[in-house]
């Protein structure tokens, strides 16, 4: 991912940006890209001045736009393999706690009996409920629910996501600020937020 903003970065700095191709046909401008991708320098020397720049702006604004094209496909893989590991995790998380959550939803359905239950007056509820479950079990029951909500919650959020995307956009850490800034606002253009 480094590389490819670095090479977005280079592109800029050309200033190839600044000339205007709206008025050149995109099939001639990837023609003229697809010769100079072909050419070696010796080539492209030879060439008269005014069509070699006119050849090598197209073929800057085509490298542009199949790195864009394709950090934008790594991107899309890239979150397809943090959703798989973070199912994957939460899936093996769950087959861990099954039978706690197991206990959980039967203790859960003792309670609620006991409150739905008509015969029994509101001042009897609690006393009703622990005679059913023993105190102790039902506050280990909610602590192990504690735990399970947080852990839900956080893959929810993406946690086990978010560690395998750090390592695919480490160039946050070890960019320049200005190489930085551009990538966020390339990520920006394509409509994906990465905070850093």
């Amino acid at each position: 991912m480094k590389q490819l903003t670095e090479k977005i970065d280079i592109i800029k700095e050309t200033g190839v940006f600044n000339v205007d191709l709206s008025w050149l046909n995109n099939n001639y401008q990837r023609a003229l890209a697809s010769y100079v991708r072909k050419r070696d320098a010796y080539w492209l020397r030879a060439i008269e001045p005014l069509h070699r720049y006119g050849a090598l702006v197209c073929f800057l604004w085509q490298v542009y736009q199949d790195t864009i094209d394709f950090a934008v496909d790594m991107y899309d893989k890239l979150i397809n393999k943090a959703e798989k590991t973070a199912k994957k995790a939460f899936d093996e998380e769950l087959k861990r706690r099954r039978k706690s959550i197991l206990s959980s939803l039967e203790m859960f359905q003792t309670v609620a009996g006991v409150i739905l239950d008509k015969r029994v007056d509101d001042e009897n509820v609690r006393s009703v409920v622990f005679s059913k479950v023993e105190p102790d079990a039902l506050a280990e029951q909610i602590s192990q629910l504690n735990d399970w909500v947080r852990l839900f919650q956080r893959t929810n959020s993406s946690k086990y996501g978010n560690v395998a995307m750090k390592q695919y956009f480490c160039c946050f850490d070890t960019q320049s600020e200005s190489s930085v800034k551009t990538t966020r606002q390339y990520w920006d253009v394509v409509g994906i937020g990465v905070s850093g």
